[in-house]
């Protein structure tokens, strides 16, 4: 009994040590932040306040950081900005942060150089950065993508209601082209058009990133096509070699069988031929139990690092223009389906697809019923697959049949700027 006691005593000491240690540092680096606001005139994030309270009381480390501005009543007031929050992470050296979200604070250059200093770095392990309506230029944005060559932590980029047009999109998709981490980018409502498409097909060619969601921009029929063009010719190698596979087995699966009838016959020739018997198990079964008993349970391996090539899982393209208006060509939304489907039937990592709120028309919307029923013929995995409703009441029906419903997750709601 006095082991036991002496044991829980001392486990009763670290926790209280750790503790301290937690707490200490949440009280150091908000005594930072603080100090930085008074410098630059500013004002500390009442949400950032909140969740340090919160994390105080639960005596855990802050690793979800969240700014959203204060209300003032006059020009005078203090504001909230992004600069102090990076500087004190890096003058304290707090290195328990994992995401990043600033919402609806309008952003400045030298926010986005403190925000670069700190991905720069390899000890600050974000793994979500999200910006969204902060105003953000093409300046901004090409500062911070500078940043994710030698970021190995960022996995997930959101970016919504930033309208830096195409110069901006191309900016993050250089930076884009030379991550090996980041696998899910948001660029909802920035205002891109149709030259995006292709800068967005090289980022995602040469990087991990999997999963695209680029609803409400102007991308139309040709940006779609660019951008789903590397995808499709990675979909059909893999698919020709699936089908090289299944050719192989089948021949030796063919020349395994005729040997056995060689054999067969070759034995039935022979008059003297005895069938072998089966030999006895002459092991004991403790000693099998033993052996069941050796075997060690194998330890769980690190889930490797994400591939880098042409895959896509995810893509979300609702309100693009994907149409036969705005001096499109009537034909293009059937050729830009025709594309689509393509990777629908021979895409195996595939998983969702949105289209909804592009007026794709009926003939194009046939195209990917096709392509849903070639793939399910090919015995692929299942997708999602969201479009519009404006399709006759055939097509619609085949599609949500052989596509399974995509629920769209709530966002955010943007905030009118005044």
């Amino acid at each position: 009994m006095p082991a036991k006691g002496k044991k829980g005593g001392k486990k009763k000491k670290k926790n209280e040590a750790l503790t301290k240690k937690i707490l200490s540092t949440i009280i150091s680096y908000w005594r930072r932040y603080e100090s930085h606001c008074n410098k630059t005139n500013t004002c500390p994030a009442p949400s950032l306040k909140a969740i340090m309270n919160k994390c105080k009381e639960d005596e855990s480390y802050m690793t979800k950081f969240i700014l959203e501005p204060k209300p003032v009543q006059t020009i005078e007031d203090p504001i909230v900005q992004l600069e102090p929050v990076m500087n004190a992470l890096r003058e304290e050296r707090y290195t328990n942060i994992k995401a990043l979200y600033v919402w609806s604070l309008t952003l400045r250059y030298i926010d986005a150089v403190a925000v670069g200093q700190v991905l720069d770095k390899m000890i600050y392990p974000i793994k979500h950065l999200e910006f969204i309506d902060n105003l953000m230029t093409s300046e901004q944005v090409g500062r911070i993508s500078q940043s994710f060559e030698n970021n190995l932590f960022l996995s997930t980029l959101v970016f919504d209601y930033n309208e830096f047009r195409d110069e901006g999109c191309k900016k993050l998709c250089d930076g884009l082209a030379l991550s090996k981490t980041i696998i899910s980018v948001s660029l909802c409502f920035c205002d891109l058009t149709s030259i995006s498409g292709k800068y967005l097909a090289r980022a995602s060619a040469h990087s991990s990133v999997r999963e695209l969601y680029l609803d409400g921009n102007l991308l139309q029929c040709h940006g779609v096509q660019d951008l789903i063009e590397p995808f499709v010719v990675q979909a059909k190698k893999e698919a020709f070699n699936r089908e090289e596979e299944e050719r192989k087995k089948k021949e030796l699966e063919q020349e395994e069988i005729k040997k056995a009838e060689e054999e067969r016959r070759r034995r039935l020739d022979d008059l003297n031929y005895v069938p072998p018997q089966p030999v006895a198990d002459t092991v004991p079964v403790e000693e099998k139990e033993k052996k069941k008993k050796k075997k060690k349970k194998k330890s769980k391996q690190p889930p490797p690092p994400p591939l880098v090539g042409p895959w896509i899982h995810k893509l979300h393209i609702a309100d693009n223009g994907i149409d036969g208006l705005e001096g499109q060509d009537k034909m293009a939304p059937v050729e830009c389906m025709q594309q689509l489907r393509e990777l629908i039937s021979t895409s195996k990592c595939l998983e969702e697809i949105d289209l909804h709120d592009n007026l794709i028309g009926d003939l194009a919307g046939r195209e990917i019923c096709f392509g849903l029923e070639i793939r399910k013929e090919e015995k692929l995995p299942n997708m999602k697959l969201r479009t519009t409703h404006r399709l006759t009441a055939d097509t619609f029906t085949l599609i949500k049949k052989l596509g399974a419903g995509l629920q769209k997750k709530k966002k955010k709601k943007r905030k009118s700027k005044k």
